[in-house]
């Protein structure tokens, strides 16, 4: 698994931030939308907010901005879910875009 190349703290390109800790306010979410950095694999990671369930192993997310967010649909697109998990709508997570 890659690692973050950059001085950008906390970036877990595994972790999720899922609708219900979003929904509940208690722990803030960890990145902006569109937050972009750069892992020591070569490849370009971007925060971006699911708004449809996507695969643990969807190679096919197309991310757009909606509403000043970020967003990634489960098709039509060429981004990677970095996540490893299944995401469910409203879930944030890292996505591999190049």
């Amino acid at each position: 698994m890659a690692n973050i190349s950059g001085n950008t703290v906390g970036v877990d390109f595994t972790d999720v931030y899922t609708a219900a800790e979003a929904a509940s306010g208690i722990k803030p979410r960890p990145f902006k939308t569109g937050q972009t950095v750069f892992g020591d694999d070569g490849k370009t990671y971007q925060y971006v907010k699911a708004n449809a369930t996507i695969g643990a192993s969807n190679t096919a997310a197309n991310i757009t901005v909606s509403n000043g967010e970020y967003v990634a649909a489960a098709s039509g697109g060429s981004a990677d879910n970095a996540s490893g998990v299944e995401l469910s709508s409203g879930d944030y997570a890292w996505f591999i875009i190049d």
